[in-house]
């Protein structure tokens, strides 16, 4: 009687039997169009609505070629879309049409794999804009802390790209619209970088005018060395201009006899020609020398890293000759000749040999 009592009083706490019968893998089926909704983290932001209605007239003939791919249900039973977004807005186009070709994607639960993996599709395909890889790419750096070259190996591309789309990521969105709108080269972003926020609308219109990405960059990196050296930005651009206008095409072949071939003739309205100096007098009587720096000769060789003493003091001749006919021109002789006076005698470019220099300096030529 004791044990039955025993036994009685005991107690046993049940034992939950867990079975997982989650599905993996990924598995096709068919589902509602309501029952999807758009990933709002997905890389693309873009959906033109023309080729909507175009992608729904070539449904609507020709059936659905391709599944969408889809996350598994949520709590409300409904489906993320992973891959295919497109696809779903053009079938919601198509009158009668209330069900889609879908694959569910068990195995992907993590957004972040998502995000990565419509990445990469879009990548494949060349469907995402500039803007919509460069956020991508911003977002990935910012979100893991990786580097450039590990962002390149992870989408096998070189560091590069990745280099230029995260600069062009980061520049002002109105830098970035109006690139996009002018045609600017991705290439240029690093140079807009440098040269700050407020010079970046005046520069990118400039380039925008230049025929192809070689020429915008030369033109951009101009500018930047010019204003960099002290230039104020007008100039910069003036100048970087000019040598636009002189220069041969990138493209331009040399001659077979091994001398540099005679650039082409330009075609188009030609650029004014800046006179440097010019000597003003006021209604008060008073006399004022207006100075442009972009029609200086010396402006035009600010941006050069290396230079030969000869150009330098071609160019300073140069100047100094326009000075002199301006004071010629309005009749201030007395102004050139205290210039004279402090320099000495000045040879007027043209009267000596296209190689002469001072003795003194036959070694900076060397140099």
């Amino acid at each position: 009687m004791k044990r039955k009592a025993a036994l009685a009083e005991l107690t046993i706490d049940p034992v939950a039997v867990i079975t997982n019968d989650r599905p993996t893998g990924a598995r096709p089926g068919r589902l509602p169009l309501e029952k999807l909704y758009p990933d709002p983290h997905q890389p693309r932001r873009q959906f033109e609505p023309q080729t909507i209605l175009e992608l729904a007239a070539d449904i609507a003939a020709n059936g659905l070629l391709q599944p969408l791919r889809v996350r598994p249900p949520d709590r409300d039973g409904r489906h993320m879309i992973l891959l295919g977004e497109r696809r779903w807005r053009a079938l919601q186009k198509i009158d009668g049409t209330v069900v889609a070709d879908v694959i569910v994607d068990y195995d992907l639960t993590d957004d972040d794999a998502a995000f990565d993996r419509q990445l990469a599709e879009n990548l494949q395909r060349d469907d995402l804009t500039r803007a919509e890889v460069a956020a991508a790419m911003l977002d990935r750096k910012e979100r893991y802390t990786l580097t450039n070259e590990a962002l390149a190996r992870r989408y096998h591309k070189s560091v590069a790209w990745v280099d230029q789309h995260l600069r062009y990521a980061q520049l002002p969105a109105e830098t970035r619209e109006l690139m996009d709108r002018k045609g600017v080269d991705l290439k240029v972003a690093g140079v807009l970088q440098s040269l700050g926020e407020d010079a970046n609308r005046q520069v990118v219109e400039a380039i925008a005018e230049l025929p192809d990405q070689r020429t915008q960059l030369d033109f951009a990196r101009t500018v930047r060395d010019l204003h960099g050296a002290g230039a104020d930005l007008v100039t910069a651009v003036a100048t970087a201009r000019s040598r636009d206008a002189t220069a041969p095409p990138s493209g331009a072949a040399a001659a077979t006899d091994g001398h540099a071939a005679e650039p082409p003739a330009r075609v188009g309205r030609p650029r004014a020609v800046v006179a440097p100096f010019e000597i003003r007098t006021d209604q008060r009587g008073m006399t004022w020398l207006m100075v442009r720096p972009q029609g200086l000769a010396t402006s035009r060789l600010i941006g050069k890293r290396e230079l030969y003493a000869a150009p330098w003091l071609q160019a300073i001749a140069e100047d100094l000759s326009a000075f002199r006919a301006a004071c010629d021109a309005g009749g201030h002789a007395d102004d050139w000749a205290l210039v004279g006076a402090v320099l000495g005698p000045v040879t007027v470019p043209g009267t000596a040999g296209s190689g002469d220099v001072p003795k003194g300096n036959e070694q900076a030529r060397r140099g």
